[in-house]
């Protein structure tokens, strides 16, 4: 009985799972930052963030949860970023702003479920 192949399976399968899952790349808000990654072709998304927050808290765990390929998320205090709420037009905490090489390409407010953040971040909701 040739046990080998199914032995090395195993062992490949064990490995993957002691992976960490990947998660939505999340960043501090830097103007520089989120440039480059609209030029690099990635989904950008600015989360307007109040530490106080219970529903950014709750969009914060999701983002860490989540898996989606080529998405960073710049993380912008929304107490203390008054200028780019203005910029942004911001209105209230939670709000998330997809940007692409043109500007705003969508816009979430107040969202914790994983598939809408999700297919948010997949460029698939408005």
């Amino acid at each position: 009985m040739r046990t080998q192949p199914i032995k090395s399976t195993c062992l490949a399968l064990l490995a993957l799972a002691a992976l960490p899952l990947l998660a939505v790349e999340v960043k501090p808000y830097d103007a520089d930052a989120v440039n480059a990654a609209v030029e690099e072709g990635k989904t950008v998304v600015l989360d307007f963030h109040a530490p106080w927050c219970g529903t950014c808290r709750k969009q914060s765990k999701i983002f860490e949860e989540l898996d989606v390929d080529n998405s960073v998320v710049f993380k912008v205090d929304y107490d203390k970023a008054k200028d780019l709420r203005k910029e942004y037009k911001v209105k209230k905490q939670s709000t998330l702003v997809r940007l692409g090489e043109k500007g705003e390409t969508g816009r979430l407010l107040g969202e914790t479920k994983p598939d809408a953040i999700a297919a948010f971040l997949k460029g698939n909701a408005e």
